[in-house]
């Protein structure tokens, strides 16, 4: 019978029985710390943070995106066909070298719901977007943007 009890510390679940059952044996899988107190075994379990980790591809995927505006200005290509050469390159020298962090970074990116990847990236490009715009042709469009936009905003409400 197992008996679930708050650790005194916040960063681990504590999973506590008494001593000498079957279930104490062996404890439970990814267990780090276990100690006796009071004829009670308890089990910490180890939290590893690796929150930080997605930190870095987002830090550089940021700035190679700065450093391929500033490349492309004044040229032909466009910015967007820059991003994808950057992107394909990263991948490419990922899956054929050892970026160490940057890997492991690349890894949790893969993973990623495209919904927290939407909310991610779209106000960055939104706000490019919105920044590079200028005031003259918007003014000219703006009433075609909202006839095209204000029904589909509110078909697409709930």
């Amino acid at each position: 019978k197992k008996i679930r009890r708050a650790a005194s510390r916040p960063l681990a679940h504590a999973a506590a029985q008494p001593m000498g059952t079957a279930e104490t044996a062996a404890p439970e899988l990814g267990s780090a710390n276990t100690t006796a107190t009071g004829g009670v075994e308890i089990v910490h379990e180890r939290h590893v943070d690796v929150g930080y980790e997605v930190l870095y591809f987002l830090f550089l995927s940021l700035c190679l995106g700065a450093a391929a505006r500033g490349c492309v200005r004044g040229t032909r290509l466009p910015y967007t066909v820059a991003l994808l050469f950057l992107g394909l390159s990263l991948g490419f020298l990922d899956s054929y070298a050892d970026l160490g962090a940057m890997s492991a970074s690349l890894k949790l990116w893969k993973n990623i719901g495209p919904h927290t990847m939407l909310s991610c990236f779209l106000p960055a490009l939104v706000f490019e977007s919105a920044f590079s715009l200028e005031w003259h042709t918007f003014r000219r469009c703006a009433a075609q943007v909202a006839w095209l936009a204000g029904p589909g905003g509110l078909l697409g409400t709930p």
